[in-house]
């Protein structure tokens, strides 16, 4: 599950935003706490954690075409 996800991450998403997918994700983390941890707005979590979330979709979609 890591070596595809990482594999896509490195061509898809910055590593700012695969660190709040991560933090959100895995660590259940809210957006404010992320935006405190990480010294960034809650707009700025907001934004990177849909685009990640966007490319994890695709990522999926690419490799389940039939579905």
């Amino acid at each position: 599950l890591h070596y595809p996800l990482r594999r896509q991450r490195q061509m898809c998403i910055r590593d700012s935003q695969h660190q709040i997918l991560v933090l959100h994700k895995l660590h259940d983390l809210s957006q404010s706490q992320i935006a405190q941890r990480l010294q960034v707005s809650l707009s700025t979590v907001e934004k990177d954690l849909r685009h990640a979330l966007n490319a994890c979709i695709k990522a999926t979609d690419r490799q389940n075409p039939d579905d």
